[in-house]
């Protein structure tokens, strides 16, 4: 009877503390965000810009730790009409990212996918020991140029 009753207080007192545990500690909260791809526009006929943005909504709740982030976009690769793409950061705009330049993805490259379609591709950056806090900023400024 002993052996029961102390198996019970511990049960109790393990999910009070697990109650109070998950109710105060923010860093099992998953942080909001958005991610966009905004500023499109073209500069000249053969020339298609825009930014990769990224919006912490909900830093009330969440510290936002950014360490790093792949990012790839499928396209209709009809739009080269017969030409060569070229994909790359904006040249001539200064610095084309809010991200320290070791947080940025590197290596971008536009891949055949075999069915008509591409994808543009920026890989991942190593990883770091320490993330950056952020709430809203500009990631990269990217650029694809059509050349016949």
């Amino acid at each position: 009877m002993k052996l029961t009753k102390s198996l019970i207080m511990t049960v109790v007192a393990l999910a009070i503390f697990s109650n109070f545990a998950k109710a105060t500690d923010s860093v099992h909260i998953k942080p909001d965000y958005t991610l966009k791809v905004t500023g499109q526009s073209l500069p000249t006929p053969n020339e298609f810009v825009f930014e990769i943005r990224i919006k912490h909504t909900n830093p009330s709740v969440t510290v936002f730790n950014y360490a790093g982030a792949q990012y790839f976009f499928n396209f209709n690769n009809t739009i080269a009409n017969g030409g060569t793409l070229a994909y790359g950061y904006v040249s001539g705009a200064g610095d084309s990212s809010d991200l320290p330049v070791n947080f940025r993805p590197r290596n971008p490259q536009i891949f055949d996918n075999g069915n008509g379609t591409s994808q543009l591709r920026l890989a991942v950056n190593t990883f770091l020991v320490r993330a950056t806090v952020i709430s809203f900023l500009q990631l990269l400024q990217m650029e694809l140029k059509f050349a016949k």
